[in-house]
């Protein structure tokens, strides 16, 4: 085929074809880079402001001053608007009839320019080329069909360039509908564009409420779901997060951090609006995770943002009269995310300014409230939703430095005349101020009371500096004038009170206690000390001076107690010294007369004048009975003249009694309770009248009694020690040392290991007992215990003193033990209740407490049940009636609870079940029998081998299988009567599943194991045991029979068995049923499917 021509006409055509095509390519590469141009020139744009903008450039913002004005989302969209390729404006602008046609025609065009450029005279050919045309407009209609839809997004930008609140949600709707964009599309687009804004809003650090507004009103218009908004939102914060990253994290302050406060502000007053707690919660956790900020402190930002905006609005609605209503107030404060904890701050905040304002407190005695300002004070609280407390709490705090002034100036007019006039004028002018300021009267009163203290307590200051300088005359004058001045205002007081109509407050609590905590003790006892001196300068306390040293007592906050010490040491050696000369003089009453006058005098106080005065009757009281002398008739008679005349009564010189005559009294004491302490009843009447003749209390001659006994006591209990030494050593009873000192020595507990004997440790602990008695140390007294919920008398021991500290605790507690263990291991009948009725008396002679005694008997008990138990299982298995009595009495000497003897009991028992238990697998010895006698025990005692003793189940299937195969051995489980089987199982604790399986490994193991060593038994020649073996062997595989297989064992030998078994089992004649069952059973087993002619 030779080379085609082509002429000039189609090359033209084809000229022109191909410029069609690449004209439509272009066509549809720039439908398909329109977007991403927008993008690049919108970016462009927004790179520009970014670097005009020093918030998105924190490296200059911290050289950039000046404020940042708003960002307008109307100025936003204009931009993005501005900023879009040329198609896209074009395909915004295009109507959908006329975008939608003229995208046919473009489909149409190409493909008629295709057929007539197309370089062919065929019809055909230029059928391809005008198809090859049409296709390439297919693909840039359907390009230009994406770039309109996306088109509708520039639609929205357009309608919201306009204002935002200039636009309605139906005209955005219509906007969609226009571009033919699906509905999932058209959220996304709009969603972009409210992220558009959000992302321009945060390129600033200033927080602007109109932004807020403009954001939360785009959600209204675009028809933003929560979940939509909070993705927006999630996407500004990673954004915010990735640019001021570093700047976020440095320490010091940047347009960084302030846009972080910025974002946290508005997120959260976005996401918020989401009803759903979850749906909130979810999306304020994940923007918490991008700043790695915790919930608490991503709250108080957001609060501490949103504050300033609530207190603008707080300052044009009080401050500046702006017209607002509480609950326009609650909605800002809802919709700026104030907490009403801070919104209850910025209220009291904002009272106080606006109080200040009508107070004026900088005029001084000028500031005042008119009515109509209280009555606007009080509408502004109603404003701002106070409660009535805190405007009362806030006018008070200004207004109470003002009162106080006043109060000053009323006391300073007032000076030191106090009358009726001068205190109705200043009494009128504080009225007046208090009416003034709206004070409470009760804060009024306050105010006063505190004025008045504080001038008093700064002159007291002023005296106890000149005591500090020793200036002693000043000082008392000083103190004078602070006592003169208090008694002025007690009157000024008093009459205020009258003309108001109050309560008259007494002087007492008007003055007392007005020492600073700056003054030492010592410094105030100096004060009342140097006014003390100053009236007993003439030897003489008048009832002026006295009503002074009182008054200065509660000036200071003296107690009685100091004021006497000091009244004691300055006016003590006087009277001392008068009462010296008038006791060494006739009793008489005019000496009498002449010491109660000079006591007039000096204006003593009673506690100063018994003391001195039973100072000087010790004196006396030594001189007559000191050096353990014994007071005769005369003597007692001047020592009770003596106190006639000093006015002493008994009691109050009881005191001096016991120190002067103790130790006469105790050695009377010693000397009659002799050695054994056994008193004669004529004694103790001696006793008591030497008592009485030494001016001794019942308390005190009980005391002194009590310690002589003791003394004596100690000794008998060294005694009983010294044998406790001496038992413990092993020294006692032939033992050798080291011995446990629980030894067996016969006596009733032989063979417990209590035995003892009697032994002289008891002798000696008896001996300090009935010394105890002897000398009434130990007595019997009826008092009210508690019986059955009643009252009842009854008699019991009581102890005046005991060992108790006389001996370490540790060895009163071994000797108590150790006695009780004789009482147990005593031989003699008589011997041992008398041992026993002592106990509880040594308990109190000793000194123990009831939980130390009970704490010995249970450990004496428990060990004496444990051994006798023991004892009692080992020979018997079981505790009968003889037994239980025996334990009982124990009980009861020991007072043993009866939860606790039980619990030994029942210890016991298990020890015993599990002792047989060991000993059996212990000594190997783990068969049928012994197996049945441990679970025979267990059932008797009711011992749980797996509850109580926790037995493993290896060894509990252990005693399974000995007794399973003894059931089958002797003939109790056959396989008709499984009965038995069921007994074992429940008391070993097998299943019933576990024990099939053993069954079955029990019957393949002695089949098994019983052909082997029939056809061994046969090799050998012992027919005899060869039979035995097979009766065992067959009564296994009676119960579930099976084929043994052995290679091992030949035809002939299986033969040879077979026969041997057979004429056996006809020895007694024909064959029964049973015994042909055994010999079709026995083939089974060992394999035997024909069997040998007999020979």
């Amino acid at each position: 085929m030779g080379p085609v021509e082509i002429s000039p006409w189609s090359l033209a055509v084809m000229s022109v074809t191909g410029a069609l095509a690449r004209q439509l390519s272009l066509l549809v590469l720039l439908s398909a880079h329109s977007s991403s141009t927008s993008a690049v020139v919108l970016g462009v744009r927004a790179h520009t402001l970014r670097v005009a903008n020093p918030a998105s450039s924190p490296q200059m913002s911290r050289n950039l001053p000046g404020a940042l004005t708003m960002v307008a989302a109307k100025e936003v969209y204009s931009l993005y608007v501005e900023s879009a390729t040329p198609v896209k404006k074009a395909l915004e602008g295009t109507a959908a009839p006329v975008a939608t046609g003229a995208m046919a025609g473009v489909v149409v065009a190409a493909a008629a320019a295709g057929y007539v450029l197309t370089p062919s005279s065929k019809i055909a050919v230029n059928a391809i080329g005008g198809a090859i045309s049409g296709s390439v407009g297919l693909l840039a209609r359907a390009r230009l069909e994406e770039q309109r839809k996306d088109a509708a997004k520039l639609a929205v930008a357009v309608l919201l360039a306009k204002g935002v609140d200039s636009v309605s949600d139906g005209s955005i709707a219509a906007a969609g509908d226009r571009h033919s964009v699906d509905k999932k599309r058209f959220q996304q687009q709009k969603a972009e564009l409210f992220l558009l804004y959000l992302n321009s809003v945060l390129r600033t650090p200033n927080i602007e409420t109109s932004e807020l507004s403009e954001l939360k009103r785009l959600i209204t218009v675009l028809r933003l779901s929560p979940a939509q908004v909070g993705m927006q939102v999630y996407a500004a914060g990673r954004t915010v997060y990735s640019t001021n990253r570093a700047y976020i994290e440095d320490s010091e302050d940047s347009d960084g951090k302030r846009i972080l406060t910025k974002f946290i502000f508005l997120a959260e007053r976005l996401i918020s609006a989401d009803e759903s707690e979850e749906g909130y919660k979810y999306e304020a956790q994940r923007l918490q995770k991008i700043f790695a900020l915790p919930e608490r402190e991503w709250a108080v930002r957001a609060e501490e943002a949103a504050a300033p905006f609530y207190r603008k609005t707080l300052d044009s609605a009080v401050l500046q009269g702006a017209a607002v209503t509480s609950a326009q107030l609650s909605t800002v404060r809802e919709a700026l995310g104030v907490s009403e904890a801070t919104a209850q701050a910025l209220h009291d905040e904002v009272f106080a300014r606006y109080a200040r304002l009508m107070l004026k407190p900088e005029l001084g005695a000028d500031a005042k409230l008119a009515d109509a300002d209280h009555q606007k004070l009080r509408a502004m609280a109603e404003l701002l939703s106070m409660d009535e407390e805190s405007p009362s709490l806030c006018l008070l705090a200004m207004t109470t430095p003002l009162y106080f002034d006043a109060v000053k100036a009323a006391l300073a007019e007032m000076s030191n005349a106090v009358d009726d006039h001068s205190v109705s004028i200043a009494t009128g002018k504080l009225a007046l101020r208090e009416q003034q300021l709206v004070m409470p009267p009760s804060a009024a009163r306050d105010l006063e009371r505190r004025a008045i203290r504080e001038k008093a307590a700064s002159m007291l200051e002023a005296a106890a500096t000149l005591m500090r300088a020793q200036n002693v005359d000043k000082a008392t004058q000083a103190l004078k004038e602070l006592l003169a001045y208090c008694e002025s205002l007690v009157s000024f007081v008093a009459t205020a009170s009258r003309v108001r109509g109050d309560a008259v407050e007494e002087a007492a609590s008007l003055f007392s206690s007005l020492a600073p905590k700056s003054l030492k003790g010592s410094e105030v006892l100096s004060m009342y000390r140097v006014l003390l001196l100053s009236c007993l300068k003439d030897l003489k306390v008048d009832e002026a001076e006295a009503a002074l040293l009182e008054q200065l007592r509660v000036v200071l906050g003296l107690s009685d107690e100091d004021c006497t010490r000091v009244y004691e040491a300055a006016a003590g050696p006087l009277f001392r010294k008068l009462v010296q000369q008038v006791v060494g003089q006739e009793l008489g009453a005019e000496q009498k007369a002449s010491l109660q006058t000079k006591i007039n005098d000096l204006a003593l106080p009673p506690a100063v004048i018994t003391s001195i005065s039973v100072d000087v009757y010790g004196k006396k009281l030594e001189e007559v009975a000191g050096g353990n002398k014994i007071t005769n008739a005369e003597d007692s008679a001047l020592l009770a003249e003596l106190r006639n005349f000093l006015g002493l009564a008994m009691e109050q010189v009881h005191g001096v009694h016991a120190l002067v005559c103790s130790d006469t009294y105790r050695a009377s004491v010693r000397e009659v309770m002799g050695v054994t302490g056994r008193i004669p009843d004529e004694y103790w009447e001696g006793l008591a009248k030497l008592q009485e003749r030494l001016g001794l209390s019942d308390e005190t001659a009980q005391q002194l009694f009590a310690e002589t006994a003791r003394a004596k006591m100690r000794a008998f209990g060294q005694a009983a020690m010294e044998q406790l030494e001496e038992k413990l050593s092993g020294g006692q009873g032939g033992k050798d040392k080291g011995d446990d000192p629980l030894i067996s020595k016969g006596g009733s507990m032989a063979g417990l290991g209590i035995e003892a004997g009697a032994g002289s440790l008891a002798t000696e602990v008896l001996n300090l007992v009935d010394f105890a008695l002897a000398a009434r140390v130990l007595v019997q007294k009826e008092v009210e215990v508690e019986v059955d919920e009643k009252m009842v008398r009854k008699e019991v021991d009581v102890i005046e003193t005991s060992l108790k500290g006389e001996f370490s605790s540790k060895a009163l507690k071994e000797l108590y033990r150790q006695y009780l263990i004789e009482a147990f291991s005593g031989q003699q009948a008589a011997q041992n209740s008398r041992l026993f009725n002592n106990l509880s008396r040594l308990s109190l002679v000793l000194g123990l407490e009831e939980s130390e005694v009970a704490a010995i008997h249970l450990e004496l008990g428990t060990l004496i049940y444990r051994r006798y138990l023991a004892r009692a299982f080992s020979q018997t298995g079981s505790l009968g009636e003889r037994e239980h009595s025996f334990l009982n009495s124990i009980k009861s000497a020991l007072a043993m609870e009866q939860a606790k003897c039980d619990q030994l009991v029942r210890e016991a028992e298990t020890n015993y079940v599990s002792d047989q238990l060991a000993a059996m697998f212990d000594r190997s010895q783990v068969n049928a029998e012994k197996s049945r006698e441990v679970r025979d025990a267990a059932d008797r005692l009711e011992v749980s081998l797996r509850a109580d003793l926790e037995v493993a189940t290896s060894r509990l299937e252990k005693m399974f299988q000995v007794e399973l195969e003894d059931l089958i051995e002797t003939g109790e489980l056959t396989p008709v009567d499984t009965g038995a089987l069921e007994e074992i199982c429940e008391a070993l604790h097998v299943s019933e599943e576990r024990a099939a399986d053993m069954l079955q490994l029990s019957i393949t193991r002695r089949c098994t194991d019983g052909v082997l060593q029939v056809v061994a038994l046969l090799r050998q020649g012992a027919e005899r045991a060869m039979l035995e073996e097979l009766t065992t062997m067959l009564k296994f595989a009676a119960i579930a029979p099976f084929e043994v297989v052995l290679s091992s064992i030949e035809m002939e030998e299986k033969n040879e068995v077979y026969m041997l078994y057979q004429a056996n089992a006809l020895t007694d004649g024909a064959p029964d049923e049973e015994t042909k069952a055994k010999l079709e059973l026995l083939k089974t087993v060992i394999g035997l499917t024909e069997v040998a002619p007999s020979l």
